[in-house]
């Protein structure tokens, strides 16, 4: 295996995928790239306070960042693991799908649970989705 993608959203499910991932990377030899994924807004908007500008969600935005690179750091370092950090727009699966087409990854980690439980009755959950719809295995860890 040369390549594995795992996907994070910052929850306690999440650092489980990354931890399986991580270990698999090291038995296997594998490089490994975390996926950050920034959503799309919501179907139906909420108006934002007139408080609120762009730049709020460019500041909400690279928080979000800087923890899915934090919760990784956090995970994967102390395994020793080799790691690199991709961020991405749009929808999860979709965009988990493109990175791993992009690396040319034989393998996507994801977790079971994560997201909101809006997202999944609309949507299906991440894992559904790439399981059903990935031309490449996924790994999904609970």
């Amino acid at each position: 295996m040369q390549e594995i993608v795992v996907g994070t959203d910052g929850s306690r499910a999440a650092r489980m995928a990354l931890e399986f991932a991580g270990r698999l990377a090291l038995e296997t030899g594998a490089r490994l790239t975390v996926v950050c994924i920034h959503r799309p807004a919501p179907a139906m908007p909420v108006p934002l306070p007139a408080t609120r500008t762009a730049s709020d969600m460019g500041a909400y935005w690279q928080a979000e960042d800087q923890a899915a690179q934090a919760q990784a750091g956090e995970v994967l370092d102390p395994l020793g693991v080799a790691w690199k950090i991709a961020v991405r727009n749009g929808d999860p699966a979709v965009a988990l799908d493109g990175v791993a087409n992009e690396h040319g990854a034989e393998l996507i980690v994801v977790s079971g649970r994560g997201g909101s439980m809006g997202h999944r009755l609309r949507l299906g959950s991440v894992s559904d989705r790439l399981v059903r719809h990935a031309d490449r295995p996924v790994l999904v860890v609970r």
